[in-house]
């Protein structure tokens, strides 16, 4: 049975079609089949199987101010979808899924939603385009976009991109892996504190990596130019540069570097640049040096001992090895005793010293002999003025007081001959150093000395006038033996 409506025509009760109604087209395989513009107020299309409501061309919904349109609604397997195949879909105000009171032009509220297709596109645009992708405080995850590779069943490779909720630490994330998931292996982090971590999770510091950087080409800006942020900057295969600001901010560059010759270059030198090297290793750290071999060869220890040829060193500086000093007055070894500064030199091939030297015998520490072939004083007569003969040498020397005596940290060993040093001030003063009873600054006592060789001027001439006397006396006994 057919029914044929001429020209236009109204119906307004209900109209009931068991086969197929076809307008402005004589013949069609759809149950609705209208050719050209419709209007209605409601249309609702339904059987017992699935609803199906194709569009070849264009379909056009409107409603009044303030009306909704509600897409979905059917039976079956198919229930509450919408499906929009190679045609257009336009909407003029808002698209609630999920929703019945959408608040942006697209607003779904759905576990799953896709759009799938080939090379698909989906744009949003507008005057200052947004996105929201919208979650709760609650739990660990918010909200997640993920990137991928597949059907969303049978997924190969898929990048994630993830924000924990406030009720986590807030970061955004970028994982990858092989599910359909944000909860993928994570890749890099954006913490809300600005901080990044490249391969680390939880990054402590602005940039965090785990594993190896490299930097490739580019160029560097003039010594002469200055920086606003601190940081490293990596320029060129071959040199480490850096932004580390320092006094005026002063680009510092070519840190580290490899010359033509394979030689590393640390620093670079000319003015106004730092050159400063810090080396910080931990509180029981050491700063080593080695030759290719991975011989060691010298090391500085967390005490800041230095050793040379040795792995514990000690004191300040421990050598397993010979130490050569260059030649000339102003070079040799210089050390500060803390009463000034004393040094060994050399002078036309020997050493010399301004400084007293102890041999042992200070401070309770034990006298040590001295070998040598000669112990030489200078007496050259260019170095003198105000020369007289020594007098009254015999007076003198018979004031001087000889003792033996026992050294208190040899009191196993014979008693010896020698002198006390203050009673020879008195006669030699200029053989004595130090004064009687003397007491240093950290109160330890500062013992007299005696320069022994200058005492034999006045030895030589008291047994000069004693020659002279004998001289004298034998001259007298030939006189009378011989009237």
């Amino acid at each position: 049975m057919a029914i044929e409506f001429l020209n236009d025509t109204k119906v307004t009760g209900s109209t009931y079609i068991t086969d197929k109604l076809s307008i402005g087209i004589s013949t069609s395989t759809h149950k609705l089949h209208v050719n050209g513009t419709m209007f209605a107020a409601q249309i609702f299309i339904s059987d017992t199987q699935n609803s199906l409501f194709d569009v070849s061309n264009q379909l056009h919904i409107y409603a009044d101010t303030g009306s909704t349109i509600n897409l979905g609604g059917g039976i079956g397997s198919r229930q509450n979808d919408v499906s929009v195949g190679n045609g257009d879909l336009y909407v003029s105000d808002k698209i609630g899924v999920g929703v019945t009171s959408p608040e942006t032009t697209l607003h779904v509220v759905q576990q799953n939603v896709g759009v799938r297709g080939v090379y698909t596109t989906c744009l949003i645009e507008a005057e200052d385009s947004q996105l929201d992708i919208n979650s709760n405080s609650a739990g660990l995850w918010g909200s997640a976009i993920n990137l991928v590779e597949g059907n969303g069943s049978s997924n190969t490779n898929t990048w994630s991109i993830a924000r924990r909720t406030s009720g986590s630490d807030n970061s955004l994330k970028f994982n990858f892996g092989t599910v359909n998931s944000h909860l993928n292996s994570n890749k890099v982090t954006f913490t809300s504190d600005a901080r990044v971590g490249i391969g680390v999770g939880s990054p402590t510091a602005a940039l965090e990596v785990e594993g190896v950087i490299v930097s490739n080409g580019g160029s560097y800006p003039s010594a002469s130019s200055t920086v606003s942020d601190a940081g490293y900057v990596i320029k060129q295969s071959d040199k480490l540069y850096s932004t580390v600001p320092h006094n005026g901010l002063t680009y510092l560059r070519n840190l580290i570097g490899m010359d033509s010759s394979k030689n590393i270059n640390i620093g670079e030198g000319g003015t106004g640049i730092v050159g400063d090297i810090f080396f910080l290793p931990g509180s029981n750290g050491n700063v080593i040096f080695k030759t290719q071999s991975d011989a060691e060869t010298m090391r500085v220890n967390s005490s800041g001992n230095v050793g040379i040829g040795i792995t514990s060193p000690a004191v300040k500086l421990e050598v397993n090895g010979a130490i050569r000093a260059g030649s000339g007055s102003t070079r040799g070894l210089e050390i500060n005793t803390g009463y000034g500064i004393s040094g060994i030199k050399s002078y036309y091939g020997s050493l010399y010293t301004t400084a007293n030297v102890y041999i042992g015998g200070v401070n309770g520490i034990a006298y040590k002999p001295i070998a040598a072939s000669a112990f030489n004083v200078n007496s050259d007569y260019r170095l003198k003025t105000n020369i007289a003969p020594l007098q009254d040498g015999i007076e003198k020397v018979k004031q001087l007081k000889v003792h033996r005596f026992n050294w208190k940290d040899r009191l196993e060993e014979n008693k010896v001959d020698g002198f006390l040093a203050h009673e020879i001030t008195s006669v030699v003063p200029e053989a004595v150093t130090g004064d009687k009873d003397a007491v240093r600054e950290d109160g330890t006592e500062e013992y007299q000395q005696i320069d022994q060789s200058k005492l034999v001027p006045l030895l030589t001439a008291a047994l000069k006038e004693a020659i002279d006397k004998l001289e004298e006396l034998e001259a007298r006994i030939q006189t009378l033996e011989n009237k």
